[in-house]
This record gives C-alpha cells, structure tokens and sequence, in this order.
C-alpha cells in the first residue's frame, strides 16, 4: 500500500516520455517519476534514500526517465515500464517504492514485498 506524503497526483496528466519536448507536464527531474529507493522506509527522505541500482556497473541512473504513463480525473496512474538496475541491485524486498508529483516533490510512498 502506497501512504501520501502530501498531495495526490495530478489529474490528467500525460508523460513527457509520451509528449516529447512539447510537453509542459513531468519535464523536470523525477516529475512523474515511479522509483525504488534503495530506502527501508517511508518516514522520511532519509529512510527512503536514492533511487535503487548498482552504481558499480551503471554509469547513468536508470530510474532517472522511468515515470507513469498517464493519470485520469481522478488521479489514478498508469504504470507501463522496465528498468534494468544491475546485478548488484536485485534484492528489491522492502525497498521504498516512491511515486513522484508533476514537479519532482515525493507523493506517495510503500515498501515492496
């Protein structure tokens, strides 16, 4: 379960990825982004830490164009993707799942099972 950490989601809102430099939505770093953290919790920025991969083997972050796809009127989201985050980032059991806003700010939150 994903807890709010302020506001919701905007409502239809269509992904960068999608629109290309056209788009006004989800143009700036983690807006609309859907991550793991390498974080055990929600609580705080702390506990949810950076976006999860191995740094070891991956030059770039991988997370850093993986957001959803789109949101309807009542700001549900449509997650579509598949991130490759090396062999050293594969234990993703209780890691923070985070679901940024249009502009980058961390909206929800929940712990992967």
């Amino acid at each position: 379960m994903l807890h709010g950490m302020g506001d919701r989601l905007n409502t239809q809102c269509g992904e960068f990825l999608v629109n290309g430099s056209t788009s006004e939505q989800c143009n700036v770093k983690n807006g609309c982004g859907a991550h793991i953290h390498e974080g055990l919790g929600c609580a705080t920025k702390d506990e949810q830490g950076s976006h999860y991969y191995d740094r070891d083997t991956l030059d770039a972050d991988p997370w850093a164009l993986e957001s959803y796809y789109t949101t309807d009127s009542t700001g549900t989201a449509a997650l579509i993707g598949c991130v490759i985050t090396g062999e050293g980032a594969s234990d993703y059991k209780s890691k923070a799942f985070i679901v940024h806003s249009v502009a980058g700010d961390r909206l929800l939150c929940g712990l992967l099972e």
